[in-house]
């Protein structure tokens, strides 16, 4: 017998639904599902594609951001290069074509950093981010709908960053954090509190 019932899988069961809003990027269904305990819920869910985010270095490991306007946020902001894996694209294929196509340079995979759900209490896609290096200039032709700046940025430069809360996007943090981690970068001896 289990000790702790979380322990336990408490799997969900979808007895029907519907699609109430379908749209270019995503959809929202509207499920009937049955509980463990027997209960019938609602559950709202956004279906779309997968994506990936690049963490992506230069010669002297500073880390590529981007800066964009995010229309939701209502504001610009700093990120690492991320976007939707096309239909019949690799998610290794989606990451060399992304960097292209947001920072204008060639890049090469150096291996998977994580994959993780982006907001999983009501959303299905699913991101995988990848360390990469830059290994030139990229022929890709950025999205019509993005206008971005592209930099680097020193580990220190980062680390302030997100002390001040200039880095406000959740798959920039995970991969700065990582990174920051894996060079044994330091930081600063007090914590920031924002």
């Amino acid at each position: 017998m289990d000790r702790c019932p979380c322990a336990r899988e408490a799997k969900e069961v979808r007895l029907s639904g519907s699609t109430v809003f379908r749209g270019r990027i995503m959809n929202v269904e509207e499920d009937a599902v049955l509980l463990p305990s027997g209960r019938t819920v609602t559950r709202e869910v956004v279906r779309t594609m997968d994506s990936v985010s690049c963490g992506i270095l230069d010669c002297e490991g500073r880390v590529c951001l981007v800066r964009q306007y995010r229309y939701p946020a209502g504001r610009s902001m700093w990120e690492i290069p991320a976007g939707r894996i096309e239909p019949g694209e690799s998610p290794e294929e989606a990451a060399i074509r992304e960097a292209g196509e947001e920072t204008g340079m060639g890049c090469a995979i150096d291996g998977k950093v994580a994959g993780f759900f982006i907001a999983a209490g009501f959303a299905s896609e699913y991101m995988h981010m990848y360390l990469m290096h830059v290994t030139g200039a990229s022929d890709a032709v950025p999205d019509e709908d993005e206008d971005l700046v592209a930099r680097f940025f020193l580990p220190s430069e980062l680390d302030d960053m997100i002390g001040s809360g200039d880095i406000e996007d959740s798959k920039s943090l995970i991969f700065i954090n990582w990174y920051l981690r894996r060079i044994g970068y330091d930081g600063p001896k007090q914590p920031v509190m924002l």
